[in-house]
């Protein structure tokens, strides 16, 4: 006869599964958002700062209202100041790079803080220069590739982790619940024979008896 299985193993089962699940989408999620967070180059302006554009694709130039950057801490308002303006330069060419400003993003990296000055598409792998003209206290820029595309992907995975993972700890709960069931079933059946068989021979005794 099969042993039922008991509550505690019918529940940490499923617990165990959800908690793998829940591990697994917690080391999935910090590894996307850090990949997410990547730049290209950030510094301070002025004086300004080159960076290296190894892969071409759509990039967007940040403003960090606060960061620290080379053990210092920046703050700024969320625009440049009145007459200020950030200047992106191929090396390569020597041409300006004209920023599209009407793309407005905001993004939040543990106490770093930034908001989008606007985005440019560069063709080929190359050297920009960032600077800003008309500002009185330096600020930190960066320039980082667009990830509109990564962010969605990254949260359709999570979400199918999380689908995946609830979906088989459901799914083991009820097939140990059942298994369970059925065991204590099958034992009460079989307890139930044994027990009429006796009956049985106990009336033939008694008839024997009566005859006698």
């Amino acid at each position: 006869m099969q042993r039922p299985l008991s509550v505690i193993t019918c529940v940490l089962v499923p617990a165990a599964i959800l908690f793998s699940g829940i591990a697994f989408g917690v080391a999935y999620g910090y590894k996307a958002f850090r990949h997410l967070g990547r730049e290209d180059g950030r510094g301070s302006a002025p004086p300004g700062f080159g960076v290296e554009i190894l892969e071409p694709g759509r990039r967007t130039l940040w403003l960090h209202t606060y960061t620290v950057f080379d053990g210092r801490a920046y703050e700024s308002g969320e625009r440049l100041p009145q007459g200020a303006k950030a200047v992106v330069t191929d090396e390569a060419t020597g041409e300006t790079i004209v920023l599209n400003p009407y793309f407005s993003a905001r993004k939040s990296l543990g106490n770093d803080i930034a908001v989008s000055l606007g985005t440019f598409e560069v063709e080929n792998p190359t050297r920009l220069t960032v600077s800003v003209g008309g500002v009185r206290n330096p600020v930190v820029l960066s320039v980082a590739p667009v990830k509109l595309g990564e962010i969605f992907g990254a949260i359709i995975k999570l979400t199918g982790i999380g689908a995946i993972t609830l979906f088989l700890a459901a799914a083991a709960l009820i097939v140990m619940l059942k298994r369970r069931r059925d065991a204590i079933e099958a034992a009460k059946h079989e307890g139930g024979g044994t027990f009429g068989g006796g009956g049985s021979g106990a009336s033939a005794f008694r008839g024997d008896g009566d005859d006698f």
